[in-house]
């Protein structure tokens, strides 16, 4: 049986989406990923950049972490090239919620970019002028 519960979120702030900054602003937040077997756990301080899809992660914290590739994703950069990057499915907590995120495998000098997928699939819209997410409603 399916439970109707009232919330006071705006129903037209939609998830992944940057409210207050124009242009999408970036800013630094933690991030826990979980080993598949979820015993092993690292947290990392990333930079929430709402212009990245993915989230990227270094390769040898996922690799640390048991994590490994799942299939490989064309990925466009910024700068116009596209190479294809192991992508795979992580468990994350981001702000106490936690839920699941598709991860790009970074190189190991890269740093961690907290992408619009995980925002989205955490119910998360980004408030870059307060550094803060904001709990918003899935739609069907």
């Amino acid at each position: 049986m399916l439970t109707l519960e009232k919330t006071l979120a705006d129903p037209t702030i939609l998830p992944g989406s940057v409210i207050g900054s124009n242009p999408p602003a970036t800013f630094p937040a933690e991030l826990t990923l979980y080993g598949p077997d979820g015993t092993r756990c690292r947290t990392l301080t990333g930079t929430v950049d709402m212009r990245m899809f993915y989230t990227v992660i270094p390769e040898t914290v996922l690799a640390d972490l048991g994590i490994a590739p799942q299939c490989e994703q064309r990925i466009h950069f910024p700068d116009g090239s596209a190479a294809k990057l192991p992508v795979a499915w992580a468990s994350v907590m981001l702000q106490g919620k936690s839920g699941r995120a598709l991860v790009t495998f970074g190189q190991n000098a890269s740093p961690t970019i907290i992408g619009k997928e995980t925002l989205v699939g955490l119910a998360f819209a980004a408030d870059p002028g307060n550094r803060q997410f904001i709990p918003v409603l899935l739609h069907l």
